[in-house]
């Protein structure tokens, strides 16, 4: 491999991507990638597929649905997802190569 060429790879990050909730305050999974929303990246996909899997072995507890609700409303966004569809939509995020073209605006 040239030394180029591994730069470059050693620049690529992975997004985890959480799905859009839709007008009717539901998780809507089958909204292009773009849609989505960039939770956080990592350096590696093992890294995103390893905090991803944490996140969603976990069960929705009454604290975690409180503080989404919080940081919402501190966003401003609505409408507010109920524990059911915040569990849901940690279950369908998934890990995305920074540089995929499903990211991009069609």
């Amino acid at each position: 491999m040239k030394i180029r060429h591994a730069a470059a790879l050693a620049l690529v990050g992975w997004y985890l991507m959480v799905p859009p909730v839709a007008s009717n305050g539901r998780v809507d999974a089958s909204a292009p990638l773009w849609k989505w929303w960039k939770f956080q990246i990592d350096d590696s996909a093992q890294e995103c597929e390893t905090f991803l899997s944490e996140m969603q072995q976990g069960s929705v507890t009454e604290e975690d649905w409180e503080g989404s609700k919080r940081a919402a409303l501190e966003l401003r966004h609505t409408p507010t997802l109920n524990p059911e569809e915040l569990q849901k939509r940690l279950l369908k995020s998934l890990c995305i190569e920074e540089h995929d073209s499903s990211l991009k605006e069609k």
